[in-house]
């Protein structure tokens, strides 16, 4: 199982809960791997905190990519854990390829992500919270075909190119 991440390690983004579930997950489950896609002011403290909970040789710091897609297609569940969001890219990328989602419910996650039918959501800056839902993800692979399908499902008929066309010129319409 792949669990990966794409965010630019800075503070805001909570990798440091991210590197806490992996390091819990992997008493349990000791053939899981992490990825974490980005580049940012945190690396260097990420990957000590990795190295001290032991869970480095498990964890791919895959650094800044102009094309996240190859990371995407490998990753079985996708992961937002940040402490404050907007309206986040990467979900919407997470659930065009089809990927079940664990997020923080900030910003706009609970608008993209539909709890317990898309994915999870959970608060923020809770590793515990974060490792339960991953748990329940690699446990029931039925339930992570299932939110897969339906992440996918959700993004093409919520937040297709055609649909928010329609949105903006519906919103024109009523100025």
């Amino acid at each position: 199982t792949v669990i990966g991440v794409v965010a630019n390690p800075f503070p805001v983004k909570g990798l440091n809960y991210f590197i806490q579930a992996a390091a819990a997950i992997l008493r349990e489950y000791e053939k899981v791997h992490f990825v974490i896609v980005g580049k940012g002011t945190q690396d260097d403290e990420l990957r000590r905190q990795a190295t001290e909970l032991g869970v480095a040789e498990r964890t791919l710091f895959a650094g800044q990519c102009e094309d996240v897609r190859p990371y995407l297609q490998a990753f079985d569940i996708a992961v937002l854990c940040s402490l404050s969001e907007g309206f986040s890219n990467a979900i919407l990328e997470y659930m065009a390829m089809g990927l079940p989602v664990v997020a923080t419910s900030v910003g706009g996650s609970p608008e993209q992500v539909r709890a317990d039918v898309t994915g999870f959501l959970i608060p923020p800056g809770d590793s515990e919270a974060l490792e339960n839902a991953l748990l329940s993800l690699i446990r029931d692979e039925n339930l992570r075909a299932t939110m897969s399908e339906a992440a996918l499902d959700r993004c093409r008929r919520e937040f297709s190119l055609e649909k928010m066309i329609a949105r903006m010129e519906e919103f024109y319409l009523r100025l």
